[in-house]
């Protein structure tokens, strides 16, 4: 079983509740920033650290694509396992005003 959230905050609790199977966050703030259709995985990853970093949401643009390769080999490592459980909130990737 995998256990997938958007965030630490969510993700903490459930590694602390002992909860079986693997827990993995996969945080992008998609709706921030370009989100681009056609590229390549290391082109719209490349893109994003860029964008994460310029906005603040990271220290720099190679910690931020350090983090994206490593959120997304974890997620593609979910169908490895027999169960994938979604932990997130009703108001995820609603555009702020």
């Amino acid at each position: 079983m995998v256990h997938v959230t958007n965030g630490e905050a969510a993700a903490a609790p459930l590694r602390d509740a002992g909860l079986p199977g693997e827990v993995i966050v996969w945080a992008d703030v998609l709706h921030d920033g370009p989100v681009l259709d056609g590229l390549a995985d290391a082109e719209w990853r490349a893109l994003r650290a860029e964008f994460l970093a310029s906005a603040g949401h990271a220290p720099s643009a190679s910690e931020a694509l350090a983090t994206l390769e490593a959120w997304d080999a974890a997620l593609s490592r979910a169908g490895d396992h027999d169960e994938l459980v979604l932990w997130f909130e009703h108001d995820s990737g609603r555009a702020q005003r």
